[in-house]
């Protein structure tokens, strides 16, 4: 009652002072980068990221082969034994003949060498490693010999005993020609000097020498009479 008799006087007592508006600082915005106006099309920017791609396909091709032939590697005991376990596709991206080359060095003993962690990342060195490897998989004729003689010898002694025959090697069709060349090569050898040990023997035994002449006995031969 009292309120409304003050309110009805005109007196409505003292507001109080609004609240002070607290500033919100807030982050600025970046600028907005400058238009760049492109004179290329977007076919030919596109154009220059496939010609790009293609620039970097080399490499990144001879470096998963190399990591491939690593794992490889690893598998027959020619590596440090780290990172995942060999997979098929491992053996896809060596390919078959380098697949199988590497077993034959580990059948053979022959040294292998991989590519480490500090140059599998150097385009120079591993685009040549995987160049190298791949010629060595079809011309290192004494590896692939070698370890099919250490498999003949192991497969004979498997068979003799009841073992598990172990795997033939797969050798490429060029090493395969190249191994039959060679041994053809080394008969032909081999004839070619059987033949002239021959010619060279009977000569001695039957030639050149002065004719032979009949030991007399002590008794004189004489002329049978002729008939008159």
């Amino acid at each position: 009652m009292l309120g409304s008799l003050i309110r009805f006087c005109g007196f409505n007592g003292l507001k109080a002072p609004p609240a002070p508006v607290k500033k919100v600082r807030t982050a600025a915005s970046p600028p907005s980068p400058p238009f760049v106006k492109v004179d290329e099309s977007f076919e030919e920017l596109e154009a220059r990221s496939r010609a790009r791609a293609e620039a970097q396909r080399p490499f990144d091709e001879a470096k998963e082969f190399a990591t491939a032939v690593r794992r490889i590697a690893k598998s027959h005991g020619l590596a440090p034994d780290r990172g995942r376990p060999v997979g098929g596709v491992d053996f896809l991206t060596a390919g078959p003949a380098v697949s199988e080359y590497v077993r034959a060095c580990a059948i053979a003993k022959h040294g292998f060498r991989v590519l480490g962690d500090s140059e599998i990342d150097n385009q120079t060195r591993v685009l040549a490693y995987a160049a190298d490897l791949k010629e060595r998989a079809l011309t290192d004729i004494d590896a692939w010999t070698e370890a099919m003689a250490v498999l003949r010898t192991q497969t004979a002694r498997a068979v003799a005993v009841g073992d598990r025959v172990p795997e033939p090697l797969h050798v490429p069709p060029a090493v395969e020609k190249e191994i039959t060349r060679r041994a053809l090569e080394k008969a032909r050898a081999l004839a070619r000097g059987g033949s002239r040990g021959t010619r060279s023997s009977s000569s001695s035994g039957s030639g050149g020498g002065p004719e032979a002449t009949p030991e007399k006995t002590g008794v004189e031969e004489t002329q049978a009479p002729t008939a008159k």
